[in-house]
């Protein structure tokens, strides 16, 4: 009896979600979810219609912290883009971008540069 309900979930899953292999993820329908598994953390995306704009819901968790995820949600209007870094994860550049009904996140690895002692 597993197995089918194992089955149906993998299957579903599979419809729902839109999975980032290169840190770049769009999201097209309303509750579509997206994810991203980039520079030490996992990131669950989706939105849905609010007025003309679009609410946008990020959750998050450090891989190194699973049990402790944060959610940010920000309403997005046509044309938007935004780029920031996740609290406590500033390895990463997180940015939205919205055209029409679609929203596009993409990550960007921050390079840090060593500061030398003077």
């Amino acid at each position: 009896m597993t197995r089918p309900l194992t089955a149906i979930a993998t299957a579903l899953a599979i419809l729902t979600t839109t999975t980032a292999h290169a840190g770049d993820v769009s999201l097209t329908r309303p509750i579509e979810a997206g994810t991203l598994h980039e520079h030490g953390a996992d990131v669950v995306i989706y939105y849905t219609p609010e007025g003309d704009a679009l609410k946008v819901v990020t959750t998050y968790a450090k891989t190194t912290a699973p049990d402790q995820p944060q959610r940010m949600i920000m309403l997005m209007g046509d044309g938007d883009r935004v780029s920031f870094h996740l609290p406590g994860l500033p390895e990463t550049r997180y940015t939205y971008a919205r055209a029409g009904e679609t929203v596009r996140v993409f990550t960007r690895e921050t390079v840090r540069l060593a500061q030398t002692a003077k």
